[in-house]
């Protein structure tokens, strides 16, 4: 070591000399070419860092969400509200998981499904843990579905597994079983999966009644540390820290921060100063000032539908096609999306959302007309069906007049929607009074018993078959979800071939079938369908929300999110496949 400090030594004295020899001028070109060679040397090592590295996530940093509401059951078996949803989308694994609108295997390594539709095999990856460390086996599946199913558990999700019978075959291989085939099947896969060892000894009927309601054990991408609650037990806070055993690889981030707000205001003041990272459904009214100050907006069109529903027991004016195509010609979809969200939409004119199998823009005739040429239209062609306007100006004819109620949930753009609908209706002679409902009641007051005679509502299409849900004549009565009441037998025959076939290009035949005889027989009155608006610090990467069907799928991919970078020689760089 003493050798060679003495050698620098000796160089820098014999630089130190040659300079000292040197005259101005002399110096000046030494130091001129002395700085081109560090500036040239410095490039050079830059270069060769740039060509022969490469930059990669790095792991380390947390993320911070606000929720509006609170958590009450973290759990997949009874999650119905967003908070609730959005937390058992990061601490639980399924079978499958979303990417984008696709599904990838997560807690399978591969599955077959069998020729006719009816049978799908699962085989699950090794050495899978929930995040106390227990083993996760087929028969902790087999004992999640069966839960699902059982009715002393009440389950929301019960219905949609009823039709599945589940066999363990081995600790590795699960077999579900259909008793017809399911185009949408692959959804329903993506239920979370409990563990048994934990659950077994509560019976079905207490476990909604259970503290891993909310201190949570699963087997997803992080898992919770710590909730932080107030002085009456409401959760306030709850930090999760990744999981090291996560099936498609431990996440970026180190830790996930979900801080709860009681309102959307307060989320978006806390927002402002950056107190939290990302926050979902942004008003759109808001979102050009969060885009000017370091945040990111991440948009995509939703598979949610919302339309103009009739109940025609309750009202005949909806028996008359022509008046349901006038109320359809003149209501102003355009301007509601403009003015409501933003721009942030679509108009509908058929029961498909955009971008999803059957779906179709609106006619040229429909985007075309002015507003005045639509009033102008459907007074013509209400005029020619023989209603005129009476001493009060509404439309009337065989003592019928052309009034009707419209309930809606006390919902800010819902409420605003029906104030647009009501005044472009009232340009044509035809008057509503709206009927506004809390949204807890909504449900239980005016959709089950169908006591409406007109509905604003929207409707969330988890797979194209859902389509069967919404609109067969079998859904009309309660429990079921054809709150148009809509009754066509040649639309029932094609949506019974779109629930049951599993071949993509059949159904998609099936599905462009059936949109003329919507067209032709106006099942309701479609408006539009809302973008996803999640803003989030610029400083949060690979966030991608493109093709959610519902708010909390914006969390499917979060293991991949990173907030650093570092960079690698590519020869170490190890060429990994997700599944």
């Amino acid at each position: 070591m003493n050798k060679v400090k003495k050698h620098w030594q000796d160089t820098l004295a014999l630089m130190k000399d040659i300079v000292n020899q040197l005259d101005f001028k002399q110096r000046v070109l030494f130091l001129f070419l002395s700085v081109l060679l560090v500036i040239g040397s410095i490039g050079t090592l830059i270069f060769l860092s740039h060509t022969t590295t490469v930059q990669v996530p790095s792991r380390g940093g947390s993320f911070s969400e606000g929720i509006v509401g609170t958590p009450r059951f973290i759990n997949p078996l009874f999650a119905t509200s967003d908070p609730d949803k959005d937390l058992v989308e990061i601490i639980y694994a399924g079978l499958m998981t979303r990417s984008g609108s696709e599904f990838i295997p997560e807690l399978t390594h591969s599955y077959v499904v069998s020729e006719d539709g009816l049978s799908y095999t699962f085989i699950l990856r090794d050495d899978l843990v929930f995040h106390d460390n227990k083993p996760l086996t087929a028969y902790d599946i087999d004992f999640t579905i069966k839960l699902v199913q059982n009715s002393a558990t009440k389950s929301p999700l019960r219905a949609d597994w009823l039709d599945v019978t589940s066999t363990v075959i081995n600790e590795k291989t699960i077999q579900l079983s259909l008793s017809r085939p399911y185009g949408g099947f692959l959804a329903l896969t993506t239920l979370g999966i409990i563990p048994q060892h934990i659950f077994k000894s509560i019976s079905p009927d207490q476990i909604i009644f259970s503290e891993y309601n909310i201190n949570a054990i699963g087997s997803g991408p992080y898992k919770i540390q710590r909730v932080s609650k107030d002085s009456i037990g409401i959760p306030k806070e709850i930090i999760l820290k990744s999981s090291p055993t996560y099936t498609l690889g431990r996440p970026y981030l180190r830790k996930i921060i979900f801080t709860f707000f009681s309102t959307i205001n307060d989320a978006q003041k806390d927002l402002t100063k950056r107190n939290i990272d990302g926050l979902y459904n942004v008003p759109s009214s808001t979102i050009t000032d969060f885009e000017h100050r370091g945040f990111t907006l991440h948009s995509s069109p939703l598979p949610h539908i919302f339309a103009l529903f009739f109940n025609q027991s309750n009202n005949t004016i909806f028996l008359d096609h022509d008046v349901l195509q006038a109320i359809d010609m003149v209501i102003p979809k355009s301007a509601i999306v403009k003015r409501i969200f933003n721009g942030y939409g679509h108009i509908l004119c058929n029961p498909t959302p955009l971008y999803m199998t059957g779906s179709q823009a609106c006619s040229e005739a429909y985007t075309n007309y002015t507003t005045a040429e639509k009033i102008s239209r459907a007074t013509a062609l209400l005029r020619n069906a023989g209603w005129k306007r009476n001493t009060e100006g509404i439309l009337a004819k065989d003592g019928r007049t052309l009034e009707f109620s419209l309930s809606l949930p006390n919902n800010p753009e819902l409420k605003e929607t029906a104030a647009m609908i009501a005044t472009s209706l009232s340009d044509i002679g035809i008057t509503t009074q709206q009927q506004i409902f809390e949204p807890g009641n909504f449900d239980q007051d005016v959709i089950r018993p169908r006591s409406y005679q007109s509905l604003l509502f929207g409707q969330i299409y988890e797979h194209d078959t859902d389509i069967f849900a919404f609109w067969h004549s079998s859904g009309k009565n309660d429990p079921g979800f054809n709150i148009g009441l809509y009754a066509n037998s040649n639309a029932d025959t094609i949506l019974e071939k779109i629930i049951n076939e599993d071949d993509d290009t059949k159904r998609n035949d099936a599905h462009d079938s059936l949109l003329p005889i919507f067209s032709q027989t106006i099942p309701a009155v479609f408006l539009y369908s809302p973008d996803a608006l999640y803003v989030t610090d610029s400083r949060i990467y690979n966030i991608n929300i493109q093709g959610i069907v519902s708010p909390h799928h914006r969390f499917s991919s979060i293991h991949t999110w990173y907030r650093y970078t570092e960079r690698i020689w590519k020869p170490f760089i190890k060429k990994q496949k997700l599944y």
